[in-house]
């Protein structure tokens, strides 16, 4: 799950529970400040993340590679049953 939402006048919240965009904003994105992270039995569940508003369109851009991501995950998962049916 991926979620962009406005903060105030200067800022975006991003919060996601990908792994995946984790590693990208870790590695590109250094503006984004990091305001809270989430944690369950001890496993890092997700990172919410303060965006600047001039970097409105990579956040949305991110929240959308997150939902492709999920999808495609989805669809490999059900190609995957598919082809171990035994007939």
């Amino acid at each position: 799950m991926t979620d962009v939402w406005k903060l105030d006048n200067e800022y975006y919240c991003l919060y996601t529970e990908n792994k995946d965009i984790m590693k990208s904003i870790r590695r590109y994105y250094n503006d984004f400040e990091i305001m809270a992270e989430y944690w369950k039995f001890g496993k890092l569940k997700g990172m919410q993340y303060k965006v600047p508003i001039k970097r409105k369109r990579s956040a949305f851009h991110l929240a959308k590679k997150g939902v492709y991501l999920v999808q495609n995950e989805e669809e490999n998962h059900r190609i995957k049953e598919e082809k171990t049916v035994v007939i």
